[in-house]
């Protein structure tokens, strides 16, 4: 049987086992949803190739994947938008703070993408029907589900589940008769040169590759091949890695009255400056990508961001990139609020435990000690001061204060 077991201390002191439930959501016509503004088919393109369609565009034969031209044959009046990621952030936190709502294990894939962790107490089909009666309605016209055992598994069953969003489950104990039929193409995790060439060697299902040998599979495809076995026995340990709420600093400041570009908006730069800068220097982190929202008085947001070359944190600096957004959105009239966020955060200070930490790890004190005694009985009359806590000015100074050997060694006066 492969399933996943989690082992949890209860209340009474007792050890209860769970079965691991993790689900796939993949959102339909998120995309299209945001851009969409009137009655008329949207669909959102990356390039020349359609990303995402709305429900009307659907209902009219347009799909995902195919090119502009395809869907504006399909669909002579569809409207299509280029990605505009930037646009997209901030509806998509809105179903991430759902899904966090309901669980810690948030892990997106992409915007309209992500794996949960439904492992606990609670019934995992109850907690994604709720989570599916909250999102569906507000943020796409369907969704692909799946829940299983395992993140494979759970992205398997979403895409055999159309996007009625109801969920397909993978029960514990069948999950190798689940995959049996299905083409080797859905052993996503393996590289795309690994599931082409499987075809060609005549293994064209799950099943038929299951036969194989472990150990051939190994000598024939590398380190691939033991990865590729217990994925057709449906086996795969990969937790979900919690990546919402992410670790940001966020500022915000609503202004008195609708601001213009001028005096009173650069003035309140500063002050979301001076917000981020004081966030950085206590979680002891720089930035990397630094993110301004303006709201305007009908409803519109503007967002605007910037990747940074080396991490920022001080206030002169997230000011000057403040400033830089600000002059790239040109004339923003009415503007009734403004947030800064910065993220990608990278930590900026390493410090070096001073001699008192060393107390709290009983084998580092008495080796110290002992460093300590056999100088005392080596230089009688001495004293050996260790160095003080001071800053990490450069590597010379550290030493000096940190280094045993290099420790001042005073003569007495007794």
């Amino acid at each position: 049987m492969a399933c996943s077991i989690i082992y949890t201390n209860s209340r009474l002191g007792g050890w209860v086992i769970t079965l691991r439930q993790i689900a796939y959501i993949e959102l339909a016509g998120f995309y299209a949803g945001v851009q969409k503004t009137g009655d008329a088919p949207v669909a959102v393109a990356l390039g020349r190739q359609l990303l995402d369609v709305d429900g009307l565009a659907a209902a009219a034969g347009v799909r995902p994947g195919q090119t502009i031209r395809q869907g504006r044959l399909a669909c002579p009046g569809l409207v299509v938008f280029p990605y505009d990621e930037a646009q997209y952030r901030l509806p998509a936190r809105r179903h991430w703070d759902v899904y966090a709502r309901h669980t810690p294990g948030v892990e997106p894939e992409e915007y309209h993408r992500c794996f949960l962790d439904l492992s606990g107490p609670a019934p995992a089909q109850e907690e994604l029907e709720s989570i599916l009666a909250q999102v569906v309605p507000a943020s796409a016209w369907g969704a692909a589900v799946g829940l299983a055992g395992s993140k494979f598994l759970a992205r398997v069953a979403a895409g055999l589940s159309g996007w009625g969003a109801k969920p397909v489950w993978v029960a514990v104990g069948r999950e190798a008769d689940f995959l049996t039929d299905l083409p080797v193409s859905c052993l996503w995790p393996l590289s795309p040169e690994l599931r082409q060439r499987l075809p060609l060697l005549g293994l064209k299902t799950v099943g038929q590759v299951r036969m194989v040998p472990v150990a051939e599979a190994a000598r024939r495809f590398g380190k691939e091949g033991r990865l590729l076995m217990a994925l057709c026995c449906g086996v795969d340990p990969t937790p979900v890695r919690a990546g919402y709420p992410e670790r940001t600093v966020e500022c915000e400041l609503s202004l008195p009255d609708e601001t213009v570009v001028g005096g009173g908006l650069w003035a309140s730069l500063d002050i979301l400056a001076t917000g981020l800068a004081r966030g950085l220097a206590e979680r002891m982190a720089g930035t990397r990508r630094i993110e301004l929202t303006l709201e305007h008085n009908d409803g519109r947001y503007t967002i605007l961001s910037r990747e940074l070359a080396r991490p920022r944190l001080s206030r002169t600096s997230l000011r000057e990139q403040l400033f830089t957004l600000m002059l790239h959105a040109g004339p923003a009239p009415g503007v009734t609020a403004l947030r800064a966020t910065a993220d990608a955060l990278v930590r900026m200070h390493a410090e070096q435990p001073g001699l008192a930490l060393i107390q709290e790890d009983e084998g580092k004190w008495v080796r110290l000690s002992g460093t300590l005694e056999s100088l005392a009985r080596k230089y009688r009359g001495t004293v050996v001061e260790p160095g003080s806590r001071r800053p990490p000015d450069h590597r010379e100074t550290m030493l000096d204060l940190y280094d045993p050997t290099r420790w001042t060694i005073k003569i007495s006066e007794e």
